[in-house]
């Protein structure tokens, strides 16, 4: 007597790229209007960790260096530091990419230049997408405006 009505509606606009030898991808959705404004949300975090890794690499150089077993303070302080900014970065990318895509990506390694060279490798796919050659205003216009007029400008 559960006569269940089913509504599928298709989920077209996706662009998945596998990540990984696992097999595991990531997934953009490209009719998802925020898109280009994560991702520049993205830019300006990972922009803002890496000047504040280098004003704190400016007050850990200052500070007096005191042995602790093989290691120093300051080394124990630079690990403390990039392990937070790592984290962070980790963070910010995952708000673009998609939750767990850091892991995915990269594993466990760290590394300064991760965020560069992951921009690097995700270039084509971004440009092929339309993230990267289109203003903001021009594609929401084209996804979503009246095909006749100029609706957003």
């Amino acid at each position: 007597m559960s006569d269940i009505a089913k509504l599928r509606i298709e989920s077209k606009g996706l662009y998945e790229i596998e990540v990984n030898d696992k097999g595991e991808t990531i997934v953009f959705d490209t009719e998802d209007i925020e898109l280009p404004f994560k991702l520049n949300e993205t830019i300006l975090s990972i922009e803002k960790i890496e000047k504040q890794i280098k004003l704190q690499e400016k007050v850990i150089e200052k500070k007096e260096i005191r042995k602790k077993g093989i290691l120093t303070n300051v080394d124990e302080e630079y690990r403390k530091l990039y392990k937070k900014a790592f984290s962070d970065m980790r963070k910010a990318m995952d708000c673009f990419l998609g939750e767990g895509a850091c892991q995915k990506i990269f594993g466990n390694r760290n590394y300064v230049s991760m965020w560069d060279e992951l921009l690097e490798q995700l270039k084509p796919h971004l440009e092929k997408i339309g993230i990267l050659k289109a203003d903001t205003n021009k594609l929401i216009a084209e996804k979503y405006g009246d095909k006749d007029e100029d609706v957003i400008e």
